[in-house]
């Protein structure tokens, strides 16, 4: 179900965006999560580091506000078992981006979502 009619205060209105480091190289994983406003919305990092928002669905976008982005799971792929995880074996996954961007606390990226289509490039410093 969509609700991008107009995008009033009780519809969603379509986010879009890219996420890359400021070196230009796109964010290959992770989620982008918005909170703090009138719902909250998030949406799955793809391989060329582009995300679509979603409210109530996957890609219906989010209701009209001021949210704080958060960037979470933007790591290098798990390579360790299961129970090599659980044991504490081998390395962690490293993070591609500085840790503030994922903490409400801490976190500087904030956005408007406003009546129509929005669009959010988010330039992430590394870890």
């Amino acid at each position: 179900m969509t609700f991008q009619s107009g995008c009033g205060s009780s519809e969603t209105c379509t986010v879009t965006g890219t996420a890359k480091l400021k070196d230009g190289t796109p964010l290959a994983r992770g989620r982008i999560i918005l909170t703090g406003g009138p719902a909250g919305a998030n949406g799955r990092i793809e391989e060329d580091g582009s995300f679509t928002i979603g409210t109530y669905d996957v890609d219906d976008g989010a209701k009209p506000g001021t949210y704080k982005v958060l960037v979470v799971g933007a790591t290098t792929p798990e390579t360790r078992t299961y129970e090599q995880t659980m044991q504490g074996i081998g390395e962690e996954p490293k993070s591609l981006i500085h840790p503030r961007y994922a903490a409400v606390e801490t976190s500087d990226l904030r956005v408007e979502v406003k009546p129509g289509t929005n669009t959010l490039n988010l330039e992430l410093d590394p870890p």
